[in-house]
């Protein structure tokens, strides 16, 4: 999904990109998926990161423990 957007930001932006790699890169996505990231994209606009991060999502990456600190809770009973 990174792949489609930096494409798109280096087609629009020729003269700021000399290079570009892109690994197992996505032409583009079905119009169901299009339509949920637009509304995932909506959601951050209105209520920040927060509206669609879960403790799990963080737990993915490695940050549960700043997250819980965060919200002030227990992951177990937050996710």
């Amino acid at each position: 999904m990174g792949t489609v957007a930096l494409s798109g930001f280096a087609a629009a932006h020729p003269g700021r990109v000399t290079e570009l790699v892109l690994l197992g890169p996505a032409r583009a996505q079905d119009p169901q998926a299009r339509e949920a990231t637009r509304t995932r994209a909506h959601t951050v606009r209105e209520g920040g990161m927060s509206a669609v991060a879960t403790l799990n999502d963080a737990a993915a990456f490695g940050y549960r423990r700043e997250l819980e600190c965060a919200v002030g809770g227990d992951a177990a009973s937050a996710s």
